[in-house]
């Protein structure tokens, strides 16, 4: 990271990197995190002791804590689902007091090896923890995924969202495939990347949609239902709208706006699950919208601004 030098190094008894400076080189604060580092591979044998005194509340640490109730989601890639098998992991987070940009006291950069890995992108680096500012509208994070020459199949798990989705719902982008899914708990995509795949690192996208925003709540494909997102979306760039667990074939979507005039409509051919997704027009103008869907006995009615 280009702010890598905020960190703090301990080597041979000797500190240098981010203030402020321990007053004992040879000692880690408590509450401080950090990572064992190899200089040279091999096999090594060390032990290292913690003291119960070193157990306490201090907030002299450099990397803050957060409460466990935090809003995050961890993703696992993998090639198995064996959790003994190499895998690599990133977590995003959303805290008070977070930018959407680089934040020395929460994010931390990925010490990725010559494996398949993945992370965060912040401000030009590769983030393992990356954290943001609360979810107010729609915020869309990209994965970025490297694979060093490790093609084939490949798991995404994704995990503790619980308190998450009390607020939000999640979807994944395949920008190769281009379809979205829903991101519930226990969650698996599996997917198959090969050499001759475009779009490599910027495959997936994670679309994170508050339902404060749209009236739809987490649990609404274990049902039927409508989302739209990004939502506020914006002039210039398109707004998926998601339809699921209609019983006829197809659903006609019809969007007004705010005197109540049709300005746009399109039916919608729908799956085996009575499930269909497309892209919103990307020139509408900035205004409020209201969204209708029909398809047989069901009908849904959200509001979609566009700034």
């Amino acid at each position: 990271h280009s702010e890598s030098s905020a960190y703090g190094v301990y080597a041979g008894g000797l500190y240098s990197g981010a203030t402020p400076t321990p007053a004992n080189p040879k000692l880690i604060p408590s509450s401080q995190a950090f990572f064992v580092k190899l200089g040279v591979g091999g096999t090594y044998n060390a032990t290292m002791s913690l003291k119960e005194t070193a157990k306490s509340t201090s907030t002299s640490g450099q990397f803050q804590r957060v409460n466990a109730e935090s809003q995050l989601l961890r993703i696992s890639m993998s090639k198995s689902m064996n959790t003994t098998d190499y895998g690599y992991d990133a977590i995003i987070r959303f805290i008070p007091g977070a930018t959407d940009g680089y934040d020395f006291s929460y994010d931390f950069e990925s010490m990725s090896g010559n494996n398949f890995n993945l992370g965060i992108p912040v401000d030009n680096s590769l983030m393992s923890i990356a954290t943001f500012s609360p979810i107010v509208e729609s915020k869309i994070v990209p994965i970025r995924v490297s694979y060093n020459s490790n093609y084939g199949n490949f798991y995404l798990k994704f995990t503790e969202m619980d308190v998450l989705l009390e607020d939000n719902s999640i979807f994944l982008r395949d920008n190769l495939l281009g379809t979205i899914e829903q991101i519930t708990p226990g969650f698996v995509y599996n997917y198959t990347a090969s050499s001759t795949d475009g779009l490599l690192a910027e495959r997936f996208e994670l679309l994170f949609n508050p339902n404060s925003l749209t009236g739809v709540n987490s649990a609404m494909f274990s049902g039927s239902g409508m989302n739209i997102f990004p939502n506020p979306g914006s002039q210039g760039k398109s707004t998926t709208i998601m339809l699921h667990g209609f019983s006829s074939g197809t659903a006609k979507v019809v969007v007004y706006d705010a005197l109540g005039k049709s300005v746009f409509n399109k039916s919608v051919e729908l799956d085996s699950r009575g499930s269909g997704q497309f892209d919103l027009s990307n020139d509408l103008p900035s205004g409020v919208y209201t969204v209708k869907s029909v398809g047989g006995s069901l009908t849904f009615n959200q509001k979609l601004v566009i700034r």
